[in-house]
């Protein structure tokens, strides 16, 4: 199943978000200030993709190795 490539609707909800206490946090894509409730850039990143790709690629795997060993 494809992975539909979508970015965060805010910047709390960003792979890249680093919370800081009541104030807000920090983008570590360019190291500044940022507030949780700003609209996501371009680069946002949600942080549960990489471990999609990361199951679907195991599956995978583990098919192809049941296959091969039938």
């Amino acid at each position: 199943m494809p992975i539909k490539n979508s970015t965060p609707s805010t910047c709390r909800n960003c792979l890249h978000y680093k919370s800081e206490g009541r104030r807000g946090g920090v983008c570590q894509l360019f190291h500044g200030s940022v507030q949780s409730d700003w609209a996501s850039c371009s680069l946002a990143s949600s942080p549960f993709i990489y471990s999609w790709e990361k199951l679907d690629t195991a599956i995978s795997d583990q098919r192809l190795t049941v296959s091969q060993s039938a």
